[in-house]
């Protein structure tokens, strides 16, 4: 396309730009000093109403997210602790003072004061299906969001068979030292 036409408009220092039989509009009109500025200004004042209406959820989420990555990693941990205590328990090593221990061991530091192992040999025999259970209370990363994260209660039971006859006894749920 070209330009078919430039009319001079009627204001002094203003152009009407006409293009294929379209108007452009003015050009060369002036504007004040400061409008540039005002308007960035009230923008500006713009983006940080929404920034202060946004910021509150996104830490809602992010610090949502931290806690629910904590909370399954701890999840994890009581079934691991739970795993490795059957496994010590089917092949009968040691009391059961020294399983409930050991399976306290295998967790994290953090989560031992809250935690409660028991045992069930079921018959002692070889062949008998015995029982463990791991039970803690979830402690949160922050005490932010305690009404989602503060109650959970992690109750995790493995069963297995006895490999060898069973040389520890049943033990009801007790503390880890």
């Amino acid at each position: 396309m070209f330009v078919t036409e430039c009319e001079r408009g009627s204001a002094p220092g203003s152009a009407h730009l006409t293009i294929g039989g379209r108007g452009l509009g003015s050009m060369g009109t002036s504007r004040m000093p400061g409008d540039t500025h005002r308007r960035q200004r009230r923008e500006g004042g713009a983006v940080l109403v929404e920034m202060a209406l946004l910021l509150p959820l996104l830490m809602v989420l992010l610090i949502g997210m931290m806690e629910a990555g904590w909370a399954f990693s701890n999840l994890l941990d009581v079934r691991h602790a739970s795993r490795e205590g059957a496994r010590l328990a089917a092949v009968s090593a040691g009391n059961s003072t020294w399983l409930r221990d050991e399976t306290c061991l295998r967790m994290k530091a953090s989560l031992r004061p809250n935690t409660q192992v028991a045992l069930n040999p079921a018959g002692g025999q070889i062949g008998n299906d015995g029982t463990i259970q791991v039970v803690t209370n979830h402690q949160p990363l922050t005490n932010f969001l305690n009404f989602a994260f503060g109650s959970i209660t992690f109750n995790e039971i493995n069963t297995f068979r006895l490999e060898q006859n069973a040389t520890w006894s049943n033990m009801a749920l007790s503390s880890c030292p």
